[in-house]
């Protein structure tokens, strides 16, 4: 009798190794085996079960989401509806993980990518790139970025997750195709206007005019007639006299429709004069300094506004406001380059990093090595921006203080400064100059004094340093103690010196 137990124990205990040592195995090999099974399937055809579910957009099977994706096929009731559909089938670890493959793989096309990337994102997971900017792929077939972007406008929830920029040409498309309110597309126009892109501003027109129900030449109308003494037909008197108040306006003109635009919201709200959003000046000061008048200012709070939504709903904030740093090796001193191109100086990118990190919760920390490179910490994830003056950045994050607000605007204003000797704009580079050297004496010492010499001109002759008086109140303080290693190199571009 014990040996009869003995035995059957024996046999569980190898019975029992077995199955283990089978899991394993299959644990081993399962994801391989489904992986090959799915790269079967995807260049399958769709069949005739299949094409009725989707002509009748009902959602199908993930089987049926390979074969769409891997063959770039259309999907007759939108890329809105296709996105939200697919999303609901983002439910388990290796369809998250072939998704993500087809992102990363340089064979995907830009529409398989955008379009993984999309259902990565809507679904709360992840992408290894954002969608945003996949959007900016030339590769894209015509039509997918405007028919995702207006979406925006409509679908708040996942809209947002697009990004700020195709939450502003959303916006715009909106306004041109479906009859978006008015009140909803000022605010995008006026930031897409700051963008200063003459192509883009042609579609803004259009846009406008299409959303005004007026034709895109109204404003060459209008003065032909005039100046002929005819009539200008049924148009409001307020918008001829506006047209009409500017002698010469060069195409495409985009200021003066957004100043219609407003004139008609306003009419709409009964007369009440439309929300400006200046309630929290953004970047302070060093759109003060650079001198942003009223509409740039609200373009520029729009997209820090824009981008703040966006890094708020991601399911991981820090990684997708870090994202925003991708490209902040060269480019423009404009702020707004951030969010439209992700093509501006790094120091400018640092500064708009740590303006939408205080806005999020998000810790932003930036140091700058002796060599030049940038570095910026993003939620306690560190990553260089911009590489050094010579070589290679080092493997470590550099030890040295972490620069201030008013350190990061000093080194704002002299890439700003080295834009403006650019652009053949020697009075506002040295004007620049100067306003960083007051904010930061020990980082910016002898800026005015480089500038000058390189366009030469004499500082004590040409605006001087008198041109303090005329900053804002609050950089008039003491200087804060700073790192004596700083200098020159470590913010000017490629504008390296020893």
């Amino acid at each position: 009798m014990e040996r009869d137990y003995r035995r059957l124990l024996v046999s569980l205990v190898v019975a029992l190794a077995g199955l283990v040592a089978v899991g394993v195995f299959w644990t081993s090999i399962h994801s391989s085996v489904r992986w090959a099974l799915w790269s079967t399937i995807a260049e399958q055809v769709p069949n005739p079960g299949e094409h009725r579910r989707l002509d009748e957009c009902k959602p199908p099977g993930w089987w049926t989401w390979l074969k769409i994706l891997s063959q770039d096929r259309a999907v007759r009731c939108g890329e809105v509806w296709a996105t939200e559909a697919l999303a609901t089938k983002v439910t388990g670890g290796d369809r998250e993980a072939w998704l993500r493959e087809w992102v990363s793989s340089p064979d995907s096309s830009a529409l398989l990518q955008l379009r993984s990337s999309l259902a990565l994102t809507v679904a709360g997971r992840r992408a290894p790139a954002e969608p945003a900017w996949l959007s900016l792929d030339p590769g894209l077939p015509q039509g997918s970025g405007p028919g995702l972007a207006a979406a925006v406008a409509k679908d708040r929830a996942w809209g947002v997750h697009l990004g700020p920029r195709w939450m502003a040409l959303g916006s715009l498309w909106a306004l041109s195709e479906s009859g978006a309110p008015l009140s909803d597309a000022l605010a995008p126009v006026e930031a897409i206007w700051a963008v200063e892109d003459p192509d883009l501003h042609h579609r803004a027109v259009a846009a406008v005019a299409r959303g005004l129900d007026v034709p895109p030449d109204l404003l060459e109308d209008v003065r032909y007639r005039r100046t002929r003494g005819l009539p200008t037909g049924s148009l409001p008197r307020a918008w001829v006299e506006t047209i009409l108040s500017r002698p010469s306006c060069e195409a495409p003109c985009l200021e003066l429709w957004i100043e219609l635009l407003r004139m008609e919201v306003e009419s709409e709200r009964d007369g009440e004069p439309t929300e400006e959003v200046e309630a929290r000046p953004t970047l302070q000061p060093l759109s003060d300094l650079l001198g942003y008048t009223g509409p740039r200012r609200r373009a520029l709070e729009w997209w820090v506004r824009a981008a703040t939504q966006w890094v708020a709903a991601a399911p991981d904030p820090a990684g997708r406001l870090a994202s925003l740093g991708e490209g902040g090796a060269s480019g423009s001193s404009d702020p707004i380059n951030v969010f439209w191109s992700r093509g501006a100086t790094p120091i400018t990118t640092a500064l708009v990093l740590t303006e939408v990190g205080e806005r999020t919760g998000i810790p932003v920390v930036v140091r700058v090595e002796d060599s030049g490179a940038v570095w910026i910490d993003v939620g306690h994830s560190a990553r260089v921006i911009r590489p050094p003056c010579s070589g290679s950045p080092s493997e470590t994050v550099p030890q040295s203080e972490p620069w201030s607000r008013r350190s990061l605007v000093a080194g704002a204003l002299a890439e700003s400064a080295a834009e403006s000797m650019d652009i053949g704009q020697p009075l506002v580079a040295l004007r620049l100059a100067t306003a960083a050297q007051s904010l930061d004496p020990r980082l910016a010492r002898g800026l005015p004094d480089r500038v000058a010499g390189a366009l030469e001109l004499s500082p004590d002759t040409v605006l001087g340093h008198a041109i303090g008086a005329h900053f804002a109140p609050e950089l008039e303080a003491e200087p804060e103690a700073l790192d004596p290693h700083r200098s020159i190199a470590s913010f000017l571009g490629t504008r390296c010196v020893p």
